[in-house]
């Protein structure tokens, strides 16, 4: 039944593809400022690579949040593996 909210249906699909769009534009945000403010940081007090790393780290947290919230954002039967 197309659209009823199971797994492979339309439904199903188009918050697949919403998630995965929203996720992607979070991450990289996520990502790049922190890294490239650590890096311009550096360079501007002359401290590399130590803030660039310190933006690494903080890169990884803020990717594994957006993930996670991602992912407990999605309906029970979206995470549920292959709808069983």
């Amino acid at each position: 039944m197309a659209g009823s909210g199971q797994p492979g249906s339309l439904e199903a699909k188009q918050l697949f593809i919403s998630s995965a769009i929203a996720m992607s534009w979070q991450m990289a945000v996520a990502v790049l400022i922190p890294i490239a403010g650590g890096y311009y940081l550096d360079s501007y007090f002359k401290s590399s690579p130590w803030i660039t790393l310190l933006g690494v780290a903080l890169a990884f947290v803020l990717v594994w949040l957006i993930v996670k919230r991602t992912v407990n954002a999605l309906p029970d039967y979206a995470k549920k593996k292959g709808g069983k």
